[in-house]
């Protein structure tokens, strides 16, 4: 009697179990859903202008164009392990998304409010980890480690790496280019990256070293190399390979051009490269490309060897920590979002003006009186200040020199010292430090269509004489952060020079004007005159 009253509860409660624990895994999810919502408009609040940054440069620069594929990729190599994703358990970290996510956060901030686009770039993929392991759980994350470290590569940086690697490039393009030429019996001279036909001399510059290729091709490679390929010796070959397709490749390019050159083939407008230049080029790399999509399927493993579950869950489907944790994971993510976006609004940078106008700087230089030749100032009228003196200046001997005094009340974006268009420009022509009574400024010898010039300028904030730009950028963060200002000048010298004319005897030339003319701009830019 007992036994038959009993029996039938034991599937009674293992329903009303099962039940609960399907409607506590619907909960879960949902709270997931409206908290993925809330969490992606707050990221796309705080990152919008960020990754229209990104886009610009990848439109503007040819070694990142690559970058519109990347999240794309990641995305595909996420979806590639949607099956053993399934099995990795769901919830929130934390004791490490926490740090993360403030670190990335932070960079943003600081990118900001210093102007520096590589570290308010650079916080994008930190912070996407951050959020990752916070609000997914550690688990979850180490499972797309190789995804989210990938959206790394996005980021404009390589420059850093690739700098010494184009003058190589560039004489490896030149010797395949002429070396095309002399198995065609066409009289060519080779001198470095210069390429000499007898009616016209061709230079392998930069832009052509073939690193950008090179960059686009590893960057695009690389992660389908790690999910196809799963035997190290074989990613090394592949990899190898793909660095020898970027060069050749590259190097056909400049074959081709040399070609059209010496037969008098030009483009629209008399471009050099010939017709269809952007057709051809893209048609070059395409072939690249192709050859290393056949490498990696040739060297990769069979799919059943890919398919890699996670352990000790093998058939279950994701577990979800309590949703209280999960809903605090997101609230505290979305706040942190909403704070970082918002720090600007709620700390304005106030404008600081000068003491007094620039135009009260003296007219006369000791025996330097004002000049009337305007060349140089049209080149240095380009930048925009809030306030600016441009003054030619002639001396005793009849050296003519032009000086620049620029303030910004406060500096923001496309609007900074440290970095401006002009000096952008002029920036890998820098000589060094050179040493005057005021403190260390920046000089040395530019060249530009109007011939050489010989430069001079150095940064002014807090009375201090800074001539480099990262002691300006991190000048003006302390003082944004602590002061709410980032107000700042800048000095410029500038004078036409001869083709033969050497830094030292420049130098010396121009000093006395340099030594009697800093203390008083110096003076003016620090409203201490």
């Amino acid at each position: 009697m007992s036994d038959s009253m009993t029996s039938p509860r034991a599937p009674g409660r293992a329903l009303v179990g099962a039940s609960s624990d399907a409607h506590q895994r619907w909960r879960a999810l949902a709270l997931l859903s409206l908290g993925g919502i809330a969490l992606a408009l707050s990221f796309i609040a705080a990152y919008y202008e960020t990754i229209g940054k990104l886009v610009a440069h990848w439109s503007s620069n040819d070694m990142y164009s690559y970058g519109f594929l990347v999240p794309a990729i990641s995305g595909y190599l996420i979806w590639l392990r949607r099956h053993r994703l399934r099995h990795v358990p769901i919830g929130p970290g934390f004791a490490l998304g926490l740090p993360v996510l403030s670190a990335g956060l932070g960079l943003l901030v600081v990118g900001r409010v210093s102007a520096i686009n590589l570290v308010e770039q650079l916080s994008l993929p930190i912070t996407i980890c951050g959020l990752a392991i916070l609000v997914l759980g550690r688990p979850m994350a180490q499972s797309l480690t190789f995804p989210l470290v990938y959206l790394f590569t996005m980021i404009p940086f390589w420059d850093v790496f690739t700098g010494r690697l184009h003058l190589p490039f560039q004489l490896y393009s030149a010797a395949m280019g002429v070396g095309a030429l002399r198995l065609l019996n066409i009289p060519v001279l080779h001198q470095g990256v210069l390429i000499d036909l007898p009616t016209v001399t061709l230079e392998v510059a930069e832009v052509c070293s073939g690193v950008n290729n090179l960059v686009a091709i590893l960057c695009i490679g690389v992660p389908l190399t790690h999910f196809y390929v799963r035997r190290w010796p074989k990613r090394i070959v592949v990899m190898i390979a793909a660095a020898l397709i970027a060069l050749i490749s590259n190097g056909v390019r400049v074959a081709t051009v040399c070609l059209f050159a010496y037969y008098g083939i030009r483009g629209a407008d008399g471009d050099i490269h010939g017709p269809f230049s952007l057709m051809r080029s893209l048609a070059i790399s395409g072939v690249g490309f192709f050859a290393l999509f056949w490498l990696i399927a040739k060297f990769a493993d069979r799919r059943e060897q890919l398919e890699i579950s996670h352990p000790q869950a093998e058939g279950n489907a994701n577990r979800f920590s309590p949703t209280v944790p999960i809903a605090a994971a997101v609230a505290l993510a979305v706040a942190l979002l909403t704070v970082a976006d918002g720090f600007e609004r709620w700390r304005p940078v106030r404008p600081t003006p000068l003491k007094s106008a620039l135009v009260g700087f003296p007219v006369a230089i000791g025996p330097w009186e004002p000049h009337t030749d305007r060349a140089l100032d049209r080149e240095l009228s380009s930048l925009d200040f809030d306030s600016k003196l441009v003054r030619d200046y002639v001396g005793p001997d009849g050296s003519e020199v032009s000086l620049l005094l620029g303030y910004f009340e406060h500096q923001t974006q496309s609007r900074e010292l440290a970095g401006s268009g002009f000096f952008n420009q002029l920036g890998v022509l820098r000589a060094g430090t050179h040493r005057l009574p005021v403190g260390a400024v920046r000089d040395g010898v530019v060249s530009n269509a109007h011939g050489r010039a010989y430069l001079l300028y150095a940064y002014v904030l807090d009375g201090d004489v800074i001539a480099t730009d990262y002691q300006v950028k991190w000048r003006t963060l302390r003082n944004i952060l602590a002061e709410r200002r980032s107000n700042g000048g800048i000095v410029v010298v500038a004078a036409r020079i001869g083709d033969s004319e050497s830094l030292d005897v420049v130098r010396s030339r121009y000093r006395d004007f340099l030594d009697r003319a800093l203390p008083p701009a110096v003076a003016f830019l620090s409203g201490q005159h």
